[in-house]
């Protein structure tokens, strides 16, 4: 239960990195 738990949270911060980079560089794009 634990090793698939850290498995599911690697995944997530894997999804959720790649989905804010690009949303923080849009805002930084329309700041400028």
């Amino acid at each position: 239960m634990l090793e698939i738990n850290e498995r599911i949270e690697e995944r997530t911060d894997a999804s959720s990195t790649s989905l804010t980079l690009p949303f923080e560089q849009r805002q930084k794009s329309r700041l400028r």
